[in-house]
């Protein structure tokens, strides 16, 4: 279990990482509606939030972690995208960045000093 002044330290260290080489990002987040009989439909999407963030690059050498995206493909994570603590990314997040659209595949449970997720690069942008 972490203190307050860990948890504090560990706050700070990891806003300093994103301050390092920031990205800002308009992060959209799918919405799913009851259809009244029992399941959800799509409702289209709605601005999660816009956050100061912090791509970081994965190898793409590697095939042992591949991630299904929301249209059912399997890919690997190109980057993981980090910010701070008080937003949480949600599988299914989407962003766009340098000409492509982004989407998050997995969510990094831990550390709880962070928010971390995986994203998977989806369509070119027109």
């Amino acid at each position: 279990m972490t203190t307050t002044l860990e948890q504090r330290l560990q706050e700070e260290i990891t806003d300093a990482f994103v301050a390092a080489d920031p990205v800002e990002l308009q992060i959209y987040r799918p919405r799913r509606v009851s259809d009244g009989a029992g399941g959800r439909v799509d409702a289209g999407e709605e601005l999660a939030a816009d956050r100061v963030c912090r791509l970081i690059p994965q190898s793409r050498n590697s095939t042992d972690q591949l991630a299904t995206t929301a249209a059912g493909t399997h890919e690997t994570p190109r980057y993981v995208v980090m910010t701070n603590n008080d937003f949480a990314f949600l599988k299914g997040d989407h962003f766009a960045w340098r000409g492509y659209d982004y989407e998050v595949s997995s969510v990094h449970e831990f550390p709880a000093y962070e928010s971390k997720a995986d994203v998977v690069r989806g369509k070119k942008l027109s």
